[in-house]
């Protein structure tokens, strides 16, 4: 268990719809941890034992929603609302039953095109707010561009069925325990392996990442709160906080912690080379974005609004700590092959790839 009991007020009746992957599995297992009744309602598919004490539904976002046709919850969290219309049939199955729902959606609704970011490095702002322009139009394709205007689409579906009874949580990059990405971890496993190292950028870039367990802690006392200031938080990573650094200074220490002797040096090479050997951002170099690129407003986002509710923040070591202990295998494990639950290579960068470009620079 990765959750200690924690105070939210009085025991509640909450309603998960998903709840066994990564976010929703931490959120299941604080609610327990801190007496809360829980109902998960997902497909069956995943992880069927897990959570034996909770009850279970079993349904279809996309069609099948009879199990939820009956019951009474205090708190519906929504992890896995993608498609504006199911999150409109889900509510309207649910609004007279329910108190409060927290769709739960992502930094990606902004829209890049109309952010202003110019008083950032000034120090007059602290990022991009939630009141910050986002998606008005978007299709129901599957590509990765679809992905932000369809949160948006479902945002706005929530606050038009609900009013103030719904809250909108904004999570940029979420790391911790049972993370089935490999962005985040990828640094882990790559300091592991040793050797030189292509470091993004310059280690003082500023970076936002947050721990997927004080998210769920955030999810469960918002549910609680009897008043709030705001409908709609941004729940990422303290602003300017984190340098990309500081973070691989912190995954090298913790290494060493545990034996670790791979000799690593590491070279930290300019966005300029990088975007100009058509390096892809956040896919292909895991936690980089050009400061000066289109996605530079990814870790500029403002979470003041969060924290004055509820959202803090563990040291970056503990998150690491937390990472090894659970997954040992990123010690040791080569990074090529590296397979996602799908069973698709996850786009990280090749040691061939990184070799040549660091021998391209010397």
């Amino acid at each position: 268990m990765f959750h200690e009991a924690r105070g939210y007020n009085d025991a509640m009746k909450i309603l998960v719809l998903g709840g066994t992957k990564f976010l929703g599995r931490h959120l299941v297992e604080a609610a327990l941890a801190a007496g809360h009744e829980v109902t998960i309602f997902n497909r069956g598919l995943r992880a069927a034992a897990l959570f034996p004490e909770v009850r279970k539904l079993i349904g279809d976002r996309g069609g099948d929603l009879r199990s939820l046709c009956s019951g009474s919850w205090d708190v519906v969290y929504d992890m896995s609302g993608y498609r504006p219309r199911e999150v409109r049939a889900t509510i309207e199955m649910l609004a007279a039953r329910i108190a409060r729902y927290i769709f739960v959606s992502t930094i990606s609704v902004y829209d890049e095109s109309g952010l202003s970011l110019e008083n950032v490095e000034a120090g007059t702002s602290r990022g991009v707010t939630e009141s910050a322009p986002v998606f008005r139009e978007g299709t129901e394709s599957g590509d990765a561009q679809a992905y932000g205007p369809l949160k948006a689409a479902c945002e706005r579906e929530v606050v038009s069925l609900l009013g103030g009874r719904g809250l909108i949580v904004r999570p940029g990059l979420i790391v911790g325990p049972y993370d089935p990405t490999f962005r985040f971890n990828y640094w882990i496993n790559r300091l592991a392996q040793g050797g030189k190292i292509l470091a993004p950028g310059r280690p003082g870039r500023y970076i936002q990442v947050v721990d997927v367990r004080d998210l769920a802690d955030f999810l469960l006392r918002i549910g609680a709160a009897e008043l709030l200031s705001t409908t709609v938080f941004n729940a990422v990573g303290k602003f300017e906080s984190l340098t990309m650094g500081t973070l691989l200074e912190t995954v090298g220490s913790v290494l060493e912690d545990r034996g670790g002797t791979e000799l690593r040096r590491l070279t930290w090479v300019p966005d300029k080379v990088l975007l100009d050997q058509s390096i892809e951002e956040w896919t292909e170099l895991p936690l980089w974005v050009a400061e000066s690129g289109a996605l530079a407003s990814f870790f500029q986002i403002d979470s003041s609004a969060a924290e004055r509710s509820g959202l803090s923040y563990r040291p970056i070591r503990r998150t690491v700590e937390a990472i090894c202990d659970l997954h040992p295998e990123l010690l040791v494990a080569d990074r090529q092959g590296r397979m996602g639950e799908d069973g698709r290579i996850l786009p990280t960068m090749t040691a061939s790839l990184e070799e040549a470009l660091l021998a391209g620079i010397g």
